[in-house]
């Protein structure tokens, strides 16, 4: 496909500008951020933390076992509700939500306290993730679709590489109160781009881009909205009911299950060797806050870069499969039109084959390095290798999961955030107590034999997951027609 017929196909499916998709998505990049870089600016001040509040290492560790829960749990419900409601009132909400818990954790000065109000930031910050995911599916079509959720997964990242270095700095020389006070600042600023300037997306509402909405979702700067096309507002728009258990719901398809446990998976060993890491390099290697938040650069550079590249990756794959599947039918899509995969799976999936070994490799490599107490530039060389697997393998997931529920993008979104956070819950709470006992080498290499009990899931996936899709939208398609056949007889 040309340049040319490429923008065709992208004005149908959205009339919102390329200048207008890129600021958006600068915008919900920063929300996204403020999660991870939450949740990764307290873990190098853990061992300052526990001191000051006179608790042990594991107690401190359930006020991040909690956040998980948490973060697991609340997308669920604000991203149903986001996918009717629309996404910006759900931004606004969340993160008033988030300024005001930072704002009490403050002024915090006991455990229970912490406790609690890190459990609220949860509530406040964890949905911005799937919402901006929600963002992406309503303003870009699926053959560029892959690119910027690569971007926004990295711009997302950046909590991720430069949270443990800014937490470390200022739990250094500011107190750990300095860590929330910069969290509140942060949220207010993106509370206030999101207030001002963010356009409602949801094409229940708005189409395309093309339809107003009502004035209680318009920005007071309409700056990036799109130009009035003359269309006018319908009276009656359809409106599906909020479905808050349908993170749950989705759980229960053959195919979503897959992607699900794996990323779950991943994304656990990935957070069981964040939080150890604080641990290890304070009490094996001597390092104060400030030192330990630099060790991980190494891995949020790493993430920063697998979901820059991977996003790429995953445009030219869909091309390419794209390109196979119209020369084996011998019916190309006329240009302008939206393109989409009869194998998406396939397409989403390649890259899997050799990110997911090599992270397993470089876990397993990592634990016995730490047991050997090798140089500690080798544990943060691999460290970045295991952000930059374990990224390119959320990334992949993220973005086929959008793909394979298109309706419903925030609320399929939140579903991995709901499995993977329950599960790194669990994992967080345990990680030590299983170091304790069995020491780092075999901790590590036991979470990478759990990552590779895995792979069957996704050749299950790659071989039938166009069986499963297929399947579930006839199911889909025929409530959806006896739906509108009882409507139709009580009207």
């Amino acid at each position: 496909m040309d340049h040319t017929s490429k923008e065709d196909a992208t004005s149908i499916y959205s009339v919102f500008s390329p200048k207008q998709r890129r600021i958006i998505l600068i915008i919900v990049c920063f929300a996204g951020m403020i999660g991870p870089l939450s949740s990764l600016m307290y873990t190098p001040a853990l061992p300052a933390i526990a001191d000051a509040l006179g608790v042990s290492i594991s107690d401190i560790n359930l006020t991040i076992t909690t956040y998980l829960i948490f973060q697991g749990i609340t997308p669920s419900i604000w991203g149903s509700i986001g996918d009717v409601y629309g996404r910006r009132i759900v931004y606004i909400i969340t993160l008033l939500i988030a300024v005001g818990a930072s704002i009490g954790l403050c002024f915090s000065t006991s455990f229970a306290e912490v406790l609690v109000l890190r459990a609220l930031y949860a509530t406040g910050s964890a949905s911005s993730t799937a919402l901006g995911a929600g963002i992406i599916r309503d303003i870009v079509p699926p053959n560029i679709r892959g690119g910027y959720m690569g971007i926004y997964s990295a711009g997302v990242a950046v909590g991720t590489a430069f949270g443990p270095f800014l937490g470390g700095l200022l739990a250094q020389y500011a107190s750990w109160h300095g860590i929330f006070w910069f969290l509140a600042a942060l949220a207010s600023f993106s509370l206030a781009c999101i207030s001002l300037l963010l356009p409602e997306t949801l094409p229940l509402i708005v189409g395309n881009g093309s339809i107003p909405p009502p004035k209680y979702l318009r920005p007071p700067i309409p700056w990036l909205s799109p130009s009035s096309s003359g269309a006018s507002r319908p009276q009656h728009l359809p409106r599906r009911r909020i479905d808050i258990l349908g993170s749950l719901r989705i759980i229960r398809y053959p195919d979503v299950l897959c992607a699900l446990v794996v990323t779950a998976i991943f994304f656990t060993v990935w957070q069981d060797s964040m939080v150890a890491t604080s641990t290890i390099y304070a009490l094996d290697y001597g390092l104060d806050e400030a030192d330990i938040g630099l060790t991980y650069l190494a891995n949020g550079i790493g993430s920063l870069l697998g979901n820059t590249l991977t996003g790429r990756l995953l445009d030219r794959d869909y091309q390419k499969f794209l390109e196979r599947e119209n020369t084996t039918t011998g019916e190309p899509m006329p240009p302008g039109q939206n393109q989409s995969l009869m194998f998406i799976e396939k397409a989403r999936l390649r890259s899997l084959m050799y990110n997911a070994p090599l992270f397993v490799s470089c876990i397993v490599v990592f634990g016995w390095i730490i047991q050997i107490r090798a140089h500690i530039a080798v544990s943060i060389v691999l460290s970045f290798f295991i952000g930059w697997f374990d990224s390119s393998i959320l990334i992949t997931y993220s973005t086929l999961i959008v793909d394979l529920f298109p309706q419903a993008a925030s609320t399929s979104s939140a579903s991995i955030n709901l499995v993977r956070c329950l599960l790194g819950a669990v994992g967080t709470s345990t990680i030590q107590l299983m170091i304790t006992a069995i020491g780092y080498g075999w901790s590590f290499t036991t979470l990478g034999g759990i990552c590779i009990l895995s792979f069957p899931l996704i050749w299950l996936q790659w071989s039938y997951g166009p069986k499963f899709r297929t399947r579930r939208n006839a199911q889909t398609k025929q409530i959806n027609v006896s739906v509108k056949s009882v409507e139709g007889v009580k009207a």
